[in-house]
């Protein structure tokens, strides 16, 4: 039992780790790399950032699932100046000194 507990506060606090951020994108960059795209985006108010995230950027390559609806959503509140939320996953494996990307929420939805 102790090492249940355990094991679920060290997954608890390993998501709190990763850094968080809500406000508008304020930077938006395609760039390719090889073959593969990668999206990287700022946004105001980033909290809790992966210690390798030194630019305060997020980013995801174009082999995630989720890439090109991520990287549509992305764009389309950088141009509209919306509000969304990111959450990333405390590492920088896309790009050496922007962490790597989880999510991005727009509007009144729970993330």
């Amino acid at each position: 039992m102790k090492i249940s507990i355990i094991a679920f506060l060290l997954l608890i606090t390993e998501a709190c780790l990763a850094g968080s951020a809500t406000g508008k994108i304020v930077g938006y960059i395609p760039y390719s790399s090889g073959n593969e795209e990668i999206m990287f985006i700022k946004v105001e108010n980033i909290t809790g950032a992966a210690s390798c995230n030194t630019t305060s950027r997020f980013t995801m390559r174009s082999n995630n699932p989720r890439y090109k609806a991520t990287q549509a959503a992305a764009l389309a509140a950088f141009m509209a100046g919306t509000t969304v939320k990111a959450k990333g996953l405390d590492s920088c494996n896309n790009w050496g000194n922007s962490e790597d990307l989880n999510y991005v929420c727009l509007g009144s939805i729970p993330c």
